[in-house]
């Protein structure tokens, strides 16, 4: 499916401006007009003449469980709004219930792999990667990050939905952004620093995405003693099973136990 080219009109373009004026973010804003111009075109009523029958059909099409968590939440929350907007008279989707999407286990990048880019790196790509590894940083959040909100003693990140929270900051990101200007540390999306990191590791033949350095961070940090609560703040998990996640990755005390269980086959 390509992305809408197309300006919106009408009630998205209003729902629009209502979500600049909430302050959502710039991601958010493209993330609902394309999901909502995919509905506009998929479905048969389009946004304001699909009942909830329609709307149920159309996001089981999507395979991704992802894809429809995202889009639900787009014509969520495009429906609430027209509602109290009276553009509808109804919520199509309050019969809906939100899509689950399946918890993933982290996938950290290993100790060589942060070496190879640390060490094959350099300029923007270099400071965003120490970032991502030494503060656990998302890409949202790198691309959110000025100058000023890190010091020698915290770095301070904007999270999912702009929730903010503060790391203490490792001494190999203060020597990355010490010496630089007031001022954006990113300048570009979030999506375009993913690109530009991903294509830079697979050019070293590295094979690992930056969501992957921020694993590394997690689990580092259960690997060196830390608390599950102590992870779970400088990770800036909503959930704690979401971090609970990390410690089946990490722990040594897991691996140790399984290693001593006895061999019953007669293997060597």
């Amino acid at each position: 499916m390509s992305r809408p080219t197309a300006p919106p009109a009408g009630p998205v373009a209003d729902f629009l401006a209502h979500l600049t004026d909430r302050h959502r973010s710039p991601q958010t804003c493209r993330t609902y007009r394309w999901a909502l111009s995919a509905a506009s075109r998929e479905l048969a009523g389009g946004l304001l003449h699909s009942d909830t029958t329609a709307v149920k059909v159309w996001l089981a099409g999507y395979q991704a469980a992802a894809t429809r968590r995202c889009y639900w939440n787009a014509f969520k929350s495009f429906s609430k709004w027209a509602v109290a907007a009276g553009v509808l008279a109804s919520d199509p989707t309050a019969g809906i219930a939100r899509p689950p999407v399946p918890r993933q286990l982290p996938n950290p990048c290993t100790d060589d792999q942060l070496h190879r880019i640390l060490a094959g790196t350099t300029g923007r790509v270099r400071m965003w990667s120490t970032i991502a590894a030494y503060s656990g940083a998302r890409c949202i959040e790198i691309s959110r990050l000025d100058r000023e909100h890190v010091t020698e003693r915290t770095v301070a990140l904007a999270g999912k939905g702009n929730k903010p929270r503060r790391v203490p900051t490792h001494p190999a990101v203060w020597r990355a952004v010490r010496d630089l200007p007031a001022g954006p540390l990113a300048g570009v999306s979030a999506h375009r620093v993913s690109t530009l990191l991903r294509q830079s590791y697979v050019a070293l033949g590295v094979d690992v995405t930056a969501h992957q350095l921020r694993h590394w961070y997690g689990t580092t940090l259960v690997y060196s003693g830390a608390g599950i609560e102590e992870v779970q703040s400088l990770m800036g998990h909503s959930s704690l099973v979401t971090t609970l996640g990390y410690v089946l990755v990490a722990s040594p005390r897991l691996a140790a136990a399984v290693n001593r269980l006895p061999e019953m086959g007669g293997g060597s």
